[in-house]
Parts: C-alpha cells; sequence; structure tokens
C-alpha cells in the first residue's frame, strides 16, 4: 500500500499532531544546516537536532534524533517547497483532512525526507504496512532520491475533482 493511502487511515488528530512536529524538524534541520554552511562541514556529518521531543502519535519509539547533513543539503530545497505546502497546517490554521490526496501526499513526501534526515522510520499510529518508527533505514537518502519518495511537485487529483483538459488538441 503506498504510504499516503496509509496515512489516510491516521485519524485527523494524531495527523495534525504529527505534521506539527514534522514541520518544526524540518525547520530545525534547515537552521541547523545553514549553520553548518558558516563553519563548513562534511556531507556524512551528523549534529544533534535542536528539540527532539516526539509528541505520542507515533508507533515505535523514535531514537535520539541525529541531523544528517548530507541529506539535509541534498533536500534543502524540496524541504523548504514542501514546509511552504503544509505552513497552514503546521500552524494550526487549516486542519489536514486525511481524504485530502493532494495534503496527505504532501505529508508523506516531508516524513519521506524527515526519514532521510534522520536515517530512520517515522510512522504514525494507524499506519499499517510500514516499520515502527526507529527502525533503521535499508537505504540512504541518495536511494531515496532516486526511488521518487521525495516527489512532491505532483499535482495530485481525487476522484472528485475533473482532470483538467488541454485546450490544445
Amino acid at each position: 500500500m503506498p504510504a499516503s493511502l496509509s496515512l489516510s487511515a491516521v485519524p485527523v488528530d494524531l495527523l495534525s499532531e504529527g505534521v506539527r512536529f514534522l514541520y518544526s524538524q524540518a525547520s530545525d534541520a534547515l537552521k541547523k544546516l545553514r549553520e553548518a554552511k558558516k563553519t563548513g562541514y562534511s556531507p556524512d556529518d551528523r549534529v544533534a537536532a535542536g528539540h527532539s521531543d516526539a509528541p505520542d502519535v507515533f508507533v515505535g519509539e523514535l531514537k535520539p534524533l541525529m541531523i544528517h547533513l548530507g541529506a539535509a543539503g541534498d533536500l534543502e530545497e524540496d524541504l523548504r517547497e514542501v514546509r511552504a505546502h503544509l505552513l497552514d497546517y503546521a500552524t494550526g490554521a487549516s486542519t489536514v483532512n486525511p481524504a485530502d490526496a493532494y495534503a496527505v501526499g504532501q505529508v508523506d513526501v516531508l516524513r519521506n525526507m524527515m526519514e532521510a534526515v534522520y536515517s530512520q522510520r517515522i510512522t504514525f499510529k494507524g499506519e499499517a504496512g510500514r516499520d515502527a518508527s526507529g527502525t533503521a533505514l535499508a537505504q540512504d537518502f541518495r536511494e531515496m532520491r532516486s526511488s521518487g519518495c521525495f516527489d512532491h511537485d505532483t499535482t495530485v487529483y481525487d476522484s472528485y475533482v475533473p482532470t483538467p483538459v488541454s485546450k490544445h488538441l
């Protein structure tokens, strides 16, 4: 089952709290990357996340959060874009609707990116078919990028919205 479909089974309150956590963690990773760029860093360097208290919305237990600077650097532009898409959900201005395929897809992409940055799974309660949070990733971020799990610029249409038709036939 695609991860975005498994996220649609997550209760709204858990999904909303998880989005706030992921958004905050992405912001922290970008800040740590910016600081590391000033002093110089190796793409293999890891630094501790500034705040790592995960809410009780995930299955399993996240290990201490260490930011892989190479992954954060590789994903920097994408992290910024996906965070922008999720700002209203992260601030509580809107609530993620599990039936909204686009929003859930963006949450899934941000989660995938943060999994790559932390080298461990992040799995919501209510999701099926995924390893528990804290499980080490079998792939590194470069393999994950080539698999397409960070693609966030693809428009997702649900069954209630007609597919746009080109005027040039």
